[in-house]
């Protein structure tokens, strides 16, 4: 899990992340990937042990997931400066040195702050197991999970997972369950184990090179010096221009090449 502001703001002249720490915590789908993990252990009689590279506030997010039925909760210090992190590759790989040899490891599929989605996969590869990303359904059966990813153009791939994995999955999978009383009363004195470690770390943010208003990039624009107002408004809309009609072609790959480039020349796109 991560320990992101969920009301981050953006500061307009530095490029920088602003976020409140009272109004930070886990994602939807890092929330997702806990109670999927939460399901999976009650199923196979197993337990969960909720991992977090983040600050000392980050503390109360895995107390939180311990209360929600969590078994064992680390923290990984990078000890970062103010506004640094860690690079992706260094926090799977202090990840993947606290999860080695789990049967299963579940993370959301990208973060709110960076959304690269990179730390799943590098996590699968330094633990040499499966993977399998983006997850927008989970089922849970005997010996094996069913599980479905997203792919683009709107289609679906379905994956039978039977051995150690590393999963990813979207918000939308689950809800996280209301931590039962007794759970939240024990959090609050559950042990958080901190590992200190020092990871390669990168400044976010835009380099600012000049501050200056805005100025919007000058466009030339057609005028009609009619004096007609309807002749100028037709002409500004293109009412009766002479337009090339759509066109669908089937045709091999080298043919549609020689079609396209034939007509961005003539569209001005490209030089004749």
């Amino acid at each position: 899990m991560k320990w992101v502001g969920l009301r981050a703001d953006v500061d307009p002249l530095t490029g920088s992340v602003l976020s409140d720490d009272r109004f930070s915590g886990a994602s939807l789908a890092d929330r997702a990937a806990l109670e999927i993990a939460l399901r999976v252990a009650a199923h196979r009689g197993a337990t969960v042990h909720v991992v977090c590279c983040g600050p000392v506030e980050a503390d109360r997010m895995l107390r939180d997931a311990l209360a929600a039925g969590a078994s064992r909760a680390t923290r990984i210090d990078a000890r970062l400066s103010a506004g640094q992190q860690p690079t992706s590759v260094a926090v799977a790989g202090a990840i993947a040195e606290v999860v080695s040899g789990a049967a299963l490891v579940v993370c959301g599929d990208w973060s709110l702050d960076r959304g690269s989605a990179t730390v799943p996969p590098l996590l699968a590869m330094m633990l040499q197991v499966d993977q399998a990303c983006g997850l927008v359904k989970v089922v849970i059966e005997a010996h094996q999970l069913i599980v479905e990813r997203r792919l683009d153009g709107g289609r679906r791939e379905v994956l039978r997972v039977v051995g150690p994995a590393v999963l990813s999955v979207e918000g939308s999978v689950a809800t996280l369950r209301r931590a039962p009383l007794a759970g939240v009363l024990a959090a609050k004195t559950a042990t958080v184990e901190i590992r200190r470690v020092s990871l390669p770390c990168t400044i976010p943010g835009v380099r600012v090179e000049r501050v200056e208003a805005h100025r919007p990039t000058p466009r030339h624009l057609y005028t009609d010096d009619s004096s007609d107002p309807r002749l100028r408004v037709s002409s500004l809309l293109g009412v009766g221009v002479q337009r090339t009609p759509p066109l669908r072609l089937t045709l091999e790959p080298e043919a549609a090449a020689d079609v396209i480039i034939e007509r961005l020349v003539a569209w001005g796109q490209l030089p004749t």
